[in-house]
């Protein structure tokens, strides 16, 4: 997305943080557009949100990252404009303003991945017993779960999947079927907290020493089982293989799950793999890579590798 001069401009007087001198260059973002750029008082990131966002929703999250940060917990938290809001609108979009966090991105190291286990950890235990509910607001962790038989007739002509296409879908989700149709009544008493819902290892920032510094990017908070947030960065890890050798560093820093946690694991990834397969099918989100995967999990060294981390 390219946004005008004046725009940008425009913002960095709302917010009061300078003048603008020039666009840095765009960060990283499947769905939102980040723009780094310099003032005359230094580097900041102005977020476009490209969806609306309900303006409840953004409130609750702003209210989320004042308790971790109340907690010590390094949640990035928006700068206010000179109105005394944390975002702002153009065009029917939502804007949000941030320092520019000069830190380390995910190297796939262990160290980073035992940290981003602990923080999010301590996370989840800050927000478990929270009393205010999240807006509610369709996300990955209400669409993983979609029903294959009766959402693929109503999704065909969206995504225009070929018949090729919708027989992989079935197979795929008829072999998660197979391993977790045991597993129904376990997920309801799985322990819940507020989950950050998008634990990917892009939304952390990381110290020299492999700590992190920064949490990002809020907008899929709701409440859930803890152990979506676990597999979900799992299984950003797995999209590599290099990243096998992160799962028991990461579960070590998280702190360890409970037996039926465990169990869930290899089902919860596999659906992510379906569902990403599905809608986005591009990069190393391609349905033919999230086929292997989900083979993967289920084998005797998947389950391996998901369960030995102690």
């Amino acid at each position: 997305m390219d946004y005008p001069l004046n725009d940008l401009q425009s913002i960095c007087r709302e917010f009061g943080i300078g003048d603008f001198i020039s666009v840095e260059g765009k960060l990283g973002g499947y769905v939102n557009t980040n723009i780094k750029i310099k003032t005359d008082k230094g580097l900041y990131v102005i977020r476009i949100y490209r969806e609306k966002f309900d303006p409840e929703r953004i409130h609750y999250a702003h209210e989320t990252v004042s308790i971790l940060r109340s907690s010590n917990l390094p949640a990035l938290m928006p700068l206010q404009n000179k109105a005394g809001n944390y975002f702002s609108t153009r065009n029917e979009y939502f804007i949000e303003v941030t320092p520019f966090v000069d830190a380390h991105h995910f190297q796939w190291l262990p160290t980073q991945a035992y940290f981003s286990g602990n923080m999010l950890s301590k996370m989840h235990q800050t927000l478990m017993h929270a009393q205010k509910e999240p807006p509610i607001r369709e996300s990955i962790y209400h669409f993983y779960n979609w029903s294959v038989p009766n959402d693929t007739p109503k999704l065909q002509p969206i995504y225009n999947w070929t018949p090729h296409q919708i027989a992989q879908i079935y197979q795929m989700n008829d072999m998660i079927l197979n391993y977790s149709h045991h597993l129904e009544d376990v997920l309801s008493n799985l322990p819940t907290t507020i989950l950050h819902g998008d634990w990917n290892p892009g939304n952390q920032l990381y110290q020299e020493n492999g700590e992190v510094c920064c949490i990002l990017d809020f907008d899929s908070i709701q409440r859930g089982e803890r152990v979506f947030d676990v597999a979900y960065a799992l299984y950003f890890f797995l999209l590599k293989e290099k990243g096998k050798g992160l799962v028991k560093p990461f579960i070590q820093g998280y702190g360890g799950l409970s037996e039926q946690e465990n169990g869930v694991l290899p089902s919860m990834i596999a659906k992510l793999g379906l569902f990403f397969g599905s809608f986005i099918n591009k990069g190393d989100l391609e349905f033919a890579k999230q086929q292997k995967l989900v083979e993967w999990v289920f084998s005797p060294e998947g389950v391996q590798v998901l369960q030995e981390h102690g």
